[in-house]
């Protein structure tokens, strides 16, 4: 008897990763993708990359901030596992955030940042 195939729904980072290693694992795989994802978060996936900021836009509490930063930091570990880290490389050199023409909104973010307790450094022009 074959061993019926898994069905991933949904092609973001999120399902290409869980069809990857269930390949990976040996078992037959299909991904359903009803359209590209490019142009949305999992085409970065902001949330795992860029904690900080994921946390202060959508959900600025240190808990939500702390569970993004522990999704971040699992990152490495699943892509080795899954033998893609040279595939899909990760730079953890930090994120940078301006708001060019807009002082009250770069000093609001810096405000939830700092709240959050994220290690965030304000830049000056200079």
């Amino acid at each position: 008897m074959t061993e019926q195939p898994y069905i991933v729904v949904g092609g973001g980072i999120v399902g290409l990763l869980t069809a990857l290693g269930l390949q990976a694992s040996g078992h037959p795989t299909h991904l359903i993708q009803d359209r590209p994802s490019l142009g949305t978060a999992s085409a970065a996936a902001a949330g795992m990359i860029a904690p900080a900021l994921e946390a202060a836009q959508d959900y600025p509490d240190p808990q939500s901030y702390h569970w993004l930063c522990s999704a971040r930091d699992l990152w490495p570990l699943w892509l080795e596992s899954l033998e893609l880290v040279e595939v899909i490389p990760l730079d953890r050199g930090g994120t940078l955030w301006f708001a060019p023409d807009d002082a009250q909104r770069f000093d609001a973010m810096h405000g939830r940042l700092v709240a959050m307790g994220d290690p965030v450094v304000k830049l000056a022009p200079g």
